[in-house]
């Protein structure tokens, strides 16, 4: 079995809340009620980004600097929002 990255299971986690395959509170219990399952580390570590903030994204590079953030410790923006009719990939209203 193929393992994957903490960014490639980001993004899968991120694609299927996207597709609404499922919710952040079903994984938090599945992860609490196998607490040995192989990989519930990584799997800790990305609700805990959840509740941090972290965004459902749409590409690439907003993973990529959605990652940076995180990592940096930085705040996380709003994604893909619409603001006087265009979207916006990041915006951060706690700032303006």
């Amino acid at each position: 079995m193929e393992q994957l990255g903490s960014s490639q299971l980001r993004s899968a986690l991120r694609e299927a809340e996207h597709l609404r395959l499922t919710d952040p509170l079903t994984l938090q219990d599945l992860a609490n009620r196998y607490p040995r399952r192989p990989g519930l580390k990584a799997i800790r570590a990305l609700l805990a980004e959840a509740r941090i903030g972290a965004r459902i994204i749409r590409s690439e590079l907003e993973e990529r600097f959605q990652d940076f953030l995180i990592r940096a410790g930085l705040p996380l923006p709003r994604t893909n929002v619409v603001i006087e009719g265009f979207e916006v990939d990041c915006v951060w209203p706690e700032q303006a």
